[in-house]
């Protein structure tokens, strides 16, 4: 089905879904990781519920929208009929903007894929100052030492012995240990340095990482900085990793041959952390001169973030934008960059109290959502009115993953949203099960966070073994 559907980009098609409901709109986009259709007006769809293209298999072309004509004159016409609305014709994407946003994102997926950081072992040579100043003339005890440890290491970094001959490992870590004791080498970086790479042979990766922030402290410059975010992140420090890496692009010019493979993984970090403002925190920086070359990167890295969070249109107006002349490819990435923010955490239900309006020939008691607990008596009651308000036009799919009473959570990348059950559209609460699949909006919950609104129901519901629904719930 996807490759039928791949036929048909930038076309009007009449789907057929499962459900015997039918889908009409302008196919932009075909997700074959998620395996999902994008339409003009920003909805998805998974491919898995549509049946066929058209009642016959067939592309069924949605009709452009035409001015209303008025009726022949052969039939009656009201009296004091008001004039037809005016038609507004929405202007479709140009082609060749649809293109770009489809390249850009494949480009980075395909570099980011092949992105790696690796610990390069360090390159150590002669007799450094630090040794040399001991006596003078480098005859001491630590030289004669730093002799013997420089001629093993750069023969196991030359014959690859680090990575399989353990003996060989600690047998130069015994050195190395007996030159740290010396008194005058307390600040001697290639001791930290040859401990941090030849711990990191060895497996022991923690141990590894302290060992490389010791060299830090000692020194700082891109090269050890890159050297931490490699160990970091083999050791599943992401964070430690993350922050690393947006210290060295705070120096260096991300488009340079040395740096390009390791700017793709610092992108792939910021996806996987959403950490979206330290992205713009970087690059608004006031105080650095940024080559073209990099302002276009900065501008196609916003593009496909957009891309990889749904914002589709978001992504294609911004690709509109930059073809203005004068365009300043870096501000108006920026710009749009504010609209990402960093993730909210899971949300948890504010209390509600849903009061009734008392008549004046009787009154209502105060009614609580049941299994809920009281508000405290500084917050405002709210009512479901409030509760939430769409703040986005886009709409998500997932899968609901957790049900309560009334409420549940529906998968939303690394967190989950929390949705009411009178937020449902086109079904109820109690013919929900785990592991159906949903359509929804965001809102803002009573706490800054985000939740699911105007959740839609999609397809039929997942059915338990018996094949009956899930238990009723109150």
């Amino acid at each position: 089905m996807f490759e039928e559907l791949s036929k048909y980009i930038n076309k009007s098609v009449a789907l057929l879904l499962k459900n015997g409901k039918e889908k009409k709109g302008r196919i932009v986009f075909l997700d074959s990781d998620d395996q999902t259709i994008t339409f003009e007006d920003e909805s998805t769809l998974a491919i898995s519920f549509v049946k066929s293209i058209g009642g016959t298999d067939s592309v069924q072309t949605t009709p452009q929208p035409q001015l209303v004509q008025e009726k022949p004159a052969d039939l009656p016409t009201p009296i004091e009929e008001p004039a037809p609305a005016p038609v507004v014709l929405i202007p479709e994407t140009p082609p060749e903007i649809i293109e770009k946003a489809n390249q850009i994102k494949q480009q980075h997926e395909d570099s980011i894929a092949e992105a790696q950081l690796l610990l390069k072992a360090p390159e150590l040579s002669g007799m450094p100052a630090e040794i040399k100043d001991i006596d003078g003339i480098g005859k001491s005890d630590e030289a004669k030492l730093w002799t013997n440890i420089l001629n093993q290491y750069n023969d196991g970094v030359r014959l690859g012995k680090f990575a399989t001959d353990v003996d060989k490992v600690e047998k130069i870590l015994v050195h190395i240990n007996s030159l740290a004791s010396s008194p005058y080498l307390q600040n001697f970086i290639a001791i930290p340095q040859l401990l941090g790479y030849l711990t990191f042979m060895q497996g022991q990766k923690k141990e590894a990482l302290e060992y490389i922030k010791q060299v830090i402290k000692v020194e700082d410059s891109p090269e050890h900085w890159i050297t931490l975010g490699a160990v970091a992140l083999e050791a599943g420090e992401h964070e430690l990793a993350f922050f690393t890496l947006k210290k060295l692009f705070f120096k260096v010019n991300f488009t340079e041959t040395a740096y390009k493979n390791i700017w793709h993984k610092f992108l792939e970090l910021i996806i996987s952390m959403k950490a979206y403002n330290d992205f713009f925190m970087i690059f608004s920086s006031k105080y650095r001169q940024f080559s073209e070359a990099e302002r276009t990167g900065i501008f196609e890295a916003v593009v496909y973030f957009l891309l990889k969070n749904r914002q589709r249109k978001d992504a294609q107006d911004l690709l509109l934008a930059s073809q203005k002349t004068g365009a300043d490819h870096k501000q108006i990435a920026l710009d749009m960059l504010k609209k990402l923010g960093q993730p909210d955490r899971e949300y948890e239900p504010e209390p509600v109290i849903i009061q009734e309006v008392a008549t004046p020939t009787e009154t209502l008691p105060k009614k609580e959502i049941i299994n809920l607990p009281p508000p405290t008596p500084r917050k405002a009651k709210v009512s479901l009115s409030e509760v939430a308000s769409i703040v986005s036009e886009y709409t998500f799919s997932s899968n609901i993953i957790n049900l309560k009473d009334n409420y549940g959570f529906i998968k939303y990348g690394t967190n989950n949203l929390f949705f009411y059950g009178n937020d449902l559209v086109n079904c109820t609460f109690a013919e929900l099960s785990e592991g159906d699949a949903v359509e929804f909006k965001l809102k803002k919950g009573v706490k800054g966070s985000d939740v699911a609104g105007e959740v839609r129901l999609i397809g039929e519901p997942k059915r338990n073994l018996d094949g009956t629904l899930k238990s009723l719930r109150k």
